[in-house]
């Protein structure tokens, strides 16, 4: 997958709910890509002139993670980026407060 490829999947994922990236004027080689929670994992199959790229969700979202982890390393301490990253978004696993007056879990 193309840094591009990559992309043209997360802009249409949030913008148009669809994993299919053809109409995409930044698909090189893709047309389409499939998640599944089968064990495969980067399987390219292309026939005539498609090609779809198979990801297994979990490991797509720790290679992401990953890659975020490898792009933050050499940054922190930065205080422009260190200023962004107070505003990321936190996925919260013990009890919290979404807004004041309000506690849950």
């Amino acid at each position: 997958m193309t840094a591009s490829e990559c992309w043209a999947l997360r802009c249409s994922l949030l913008h148009a709910g669809t994993d299919d990236i053809s109409a995409d004027q930044a698909h090189e080689v893709l047309n389409k890509f499939k998640f599944t929670t089968m064990s495969m994992h980067r399987i390219r199959i292309s026939i005539n002139s498609q090609s779809a790229l198979t990801l297994n969700v979990e490991k797509f979202c720790e290679e992401v993670c990953c890659a975020v982890d490898s792009w933050y390393a050499p940054l922190v301490g930065d205080p422009r980026v260190e200023a962004m990253v107070t505003k990321m978004i936190k996925i919260e696993d013990m009890s919290f407060s979404p807004i004041p007056g309000a506690q849950l879990g």
